[in-house]
Parts: structure tokens; sequence; C-alpha cells
């Protein structure tokens, strides 16, 4: 039966820090055509895209203003995103998987990190083919939920995070990790 399992530590040494994760990145581009808006154009050349692809920093400055633009560049090395948020599958009005993949050595052999929606769960595979547009991931992220004031009780846990790996830590520093 799956439940919370209380980690017992011993020693003057154990310690247990967060868990945190982050992506950075760049993209240089080269427009190809015109990216055009009622006021402002800018013609093929080198230019780094801001915010929301609507602000365009060639070498010559060019601002374009808040209206709706569609930009197309060059296959590129890096990306530079300037939102804080990226938004995949943002067209489907349907629950489905969905990450990043680095491919390896051929389009079909990639190594992945993605959201699982069948059991609602960040992961990880290798040998992954992106154009399958499902994952079946050979390990998890382990979540860290931490108990409010007073909370000690790991059963108070969102269902969704009642998930093998995941870990509890109460409020009065007992640690519990989820296993069946």
């Amino acid at each position: 039966m799956p439940s919370w399992k209380k980690v017992v530590v011993s020693g003057s040494n154990a310690e247990l820090s967060s868990v945190t994760g982050s992506f950075t990145g760049s993209f240089k581009g080269v427009v190809e055509n015109t990216i055009a808006s009622s006021s402002t154009a800018l013609t093929a050349g080198t230019a780094s895209v801001a915010t929301r692809a609507n602000t365009l920093a060639p070498t010559a400055t060019a601002s374009i203003s808040d209206r709706a633009t569609t930009a197309s560049f060059q296959h590129t090395t890096d990306l530079d995103v300037a939102d804080r948020f990226i938004r995949l599958a943002s067209g489907s009005n349907a629950a489905g998987d969905g990450g990043i993949a680095v491919i390896q050595s051929g389009s079909k052999n990639s190594e992945a990190f993605a959201y699982d929606s069948a059991v609602t769960r960040w992961g990880f595979t290798g040998s992954f083919d992106p154009a399958q547009n499902t994952m079946i991931p050979e390990a998890f992220v382990a979540a860290v939920i931490e108990g409010g004031s007073g909370d000690n009780n790991p059963t108070d846990t969102i269902a969704k995070y009642a998930k093998k790996g995941n870990i509890f830590v109460a409020d009065n520093g007992e640690i519990y990790v989820y296993s069946s």
C-alpha cells in the first residue's frame, strides 16, 4: 500500500537542502524577410529578439510596437528568451505530454526532460523520438513538499504529490519519502 515513510537520519552531519532547477540559453538569428508593424519596418539583417518577438534591436536600433507580429529566423544554435515563462502546447485544447528534447546521435535519439500527462509528473528519458509526441519516463523528478506552520502530517499533502520518491518535510523538521 502506498504511503509516506519517515526518513530516520543518524549522525551529526546529515542535512537536507532544497532542490531547484533552471533553464538558460541564448538565441542569435538573422531576419530573412521584413518584419513590420504599422509604425516601423525592419528589413533583412542581424537582429536580436526581446520579449514576445515584438521588439527588435538590430545594430541601428529599431522598435516595433506591441502589435502582433510574426518573425522568421534561420536555423541557429542558441536561443535567448526574454519572457519569464515558456508556454508549450499553447495551441492545444487537450492534455498531453510536452518538454525539452536534446538530440544526441540523430533525430530519433534524444535525451528528454518532459511532463508525462498520463501520470501528471515531470520526468527524464533517453532514446526519445520527439516526433512521437509522447514520452514514457525512465525516471521522475522528485517534488519537495513543505509542511505549513504546525503541519507535521504528510498525509495532508495534495494528492497529485503523493507519488513514489516525493519528499515531505514537516514543520518540526521530520522528513518523509513517499513509497509503496
